[in-house]
Formats: structure tokens, sequence, C-alpha cells
């Protein structure tokens, strides 16, 4: 796409913004409720993850990874994307714009490799269950998740200075805009497609492995016997687990995979409503990922208990106070 920078000192007309219809309505009031999710549920996730002692310490340096990652796809992506789709022009300024398009790629990036490297810790501790801490050390998991980081700040500032250039256009409606070459284009879809069959896979052979489980138990067992029907919920269990990340991996991931990949031509509208899917993934995953857990459910209960009654307790001295 080619269109002139433009200083963000240069007033913004807004008579010449983007104007609105029904679908754009829809679509920037389902990204508002998803980004007061993503920016809700991560900060929970981030305070409530390491007060559960049930969770292996490796894994909670991979939820916080995920977690971190979403929170910054929040911040840096979601919040500045949905200024833009409801003023209908960039009112940031050039230096966000730019420091948008960072953190867009940054954040994107991590949060795709964060969760592969939690579905591949939950695949170890499945399959290798005996081996997992011989293979999996906090040491390890450390070095992984540093590079991890290091590598998607890297790729997204080099991709930012050298192959991509984001700027304000100087032709209304003054949109946050970026020129690109096919190898970036092609780099994104690579990633986000490799990163699913990986996750499809993983889960394919838990899946089988689960089954095979399940019937070993039902036939070491009577058959009306009651482990027979743990052998049954263990395998609906499984499979629903599965069905669950990866229904919404795909459903989140396949529109970007796909509109990249052929190079579609697409409205104002469906850029908005396909961002919204891929930016979804980020409080699906703090759900998936966090409060499906038994333990950590419990903990967020106790935690927003204590936090009501602190409040209750604060707000019954201020009115004594009053009083007196």
């Amino acid at each position: 796409m080619s269109h002139n920078a433009i200083n963000s000192t240069v007033s913004f007309d807004f008579d010449l913004a983007l104007p609105h219809n029904a679908f754009s309505i829809i679509g920037c009031i389902w990204m508002t409720l998803t980004v007061i999710l993503i920016l809700t549920f991560t900060p929970i996730s981030l305070v409530v993850i390491y007060q559960v002692p049930s969770i292996q310490q490796t894994t909670k340096l991979f939820m916080t990874s995920l977690t971190v990652a979403d929170l910054g796809n929040g911040l840096f992506w979601a919040l500045p994307k949905l200024t833009e789709n409801i003023a209908g022009s960039w009112v940031l300024g050039d230096g966000m714009c730019k420091m948008y398009g960072v953190g867009y790629r940054t954040f994107v990036s991590l949060s795709v490799f964060s969760l592969v490297l939690l579905n591949i810790d939950r695949y170890i501790a499945i399959v290798y269950s005996l081996q997992y801490f011989r293979i999996v050390t906090v040491k390890r998991t450390k070095i992984v998740i540093a590079v991890t980081w290091v590598v998607s700040f890297t790729s997204g500032v080099s991709a930012f200075g050298f192959v991509i250039y984001r700027v304000v256009s100087a032709t209304p409606p003054h949109l946050c805009v970026w020129k690109e070459d096919g190898l970036h284009q092609l780099a994104v879809v690579s990633i986000l497609f490799t990163s699913l069959v990986i996750m499809l896979g993983l889960y394919a052979h838990i899946l089988v492995i689960a089954r095979r489980q399940a019937r070993r138990i039902a036939s070491e067992t009577q058959p009306l016997g009651p482990r027979r029907d743990n052998g049954l919920r263990l395998r609906l269990k499984s499979a629903t687990t599965v069905f669950i990340i990866t229904g919404a991996v795909s459903l989140s991931w396949i529109p970007q995979i796909v509109i990249g990949a052929t190079d579609l031509q697409t409205s104002r509208e469906t850029r908005v409503f396909t961002d919204t899917l891929l930016m979804t993934n980020s409080w699906l995953n703090v759900v998936i990922y966090s409060f499906r857990n038994r333990d950590l459910r419990k903990r967020l209960h106790g935690t927003l208990w204590s936090c009501r009654r602190l409040c209750s307790c604060q707000r019954e001295h201020a009115v004594a106070d009053a009083s007196n």
C-alpha cells in the first residue's frame, strides 16, 4: 500500500475520517469488549498464577510468558487499533504509529511462540511424565523463554526498521498504514500456519494417548464397575479439552492465515472482524490455560473475596469516621 507520511503535528480533519456503518459499529463494539476482557483477565491471571502451589514452577513460567505477551497485545496493538477504528482515523500521532508497528509485530509473534511453548510443555508432561522433571528444568525453561523474548523483540524492531515502514498517511482518512514486501507477509503466514499445525499435531497425539489409557482402564475393570465410568469421563474430558483448544486457536488464526496467504483485498469491516478474532485469542488463552484450572479458580475466588472484604471494611471505617 502506497501512502505519504505526515508529521504528528499535522491537524486531522475528522470530517474526512472513515464513516461508520452498521457492520463497522458492531465490529467496534465487539473489539471494545475484547480489549476490556484482555486488559481485565490478563492482570488477574498474573496476580493469581504464583499463588497456586499445585502448578509446576516451569509451567508457571510458560503461563506467565504467554499472559504477559497477551497483555502486551492488548496495550500495544488492540487498544491503539480500537482507537483508530472508533475515530475513523489515526489520532495518536506519527510516533505512536511507529510504536504501534513495533508492538504489533513483537507481541503477536511473542504470543504465538509462547502459546506453542506452553503446549509443548503440557505435551511433555503428559506423554513423558516420568522424564518430565529431567527434560524440563527451571533453568532450561528460563533460557527458552528469554531467547523467545529476545528473538521476538529483535524481529519486531528489525522488521519495522528494514522491512516495514509504518506511518500515518498524508491523504484522508489519515490511517496508520504500512508498506511491506512479500517476504514479510510470507513470514507471518508461515509462523501462524506452522504453529497451528504443531499444536494440532500435539493435541491429536495427546487425544490418542488418552483414548488408549481409557480403554486400558476399562479393560482392567469390571464391565459395570465405577472405574469404567472414570475411563469414559477421562476420554470425554480429554476430547473436550482438545476441542476447546484447537477450536479457539483455529477460529482466531485461520482468517488471518487465509487473508495473508491469498493476498485478499478486504474491506475495512472485514479487517475489523479478522483483527478482533486474532485479538480474542489473547483473553481466551487466559480462560483456557488459567481459569480452567480448578486450584487457580479457587485461589482467584479467595482473592476476590478478600478484596471484597477489604473494601467493605474500608467503607465501614469511612462511614464511621464521617459520623464522628
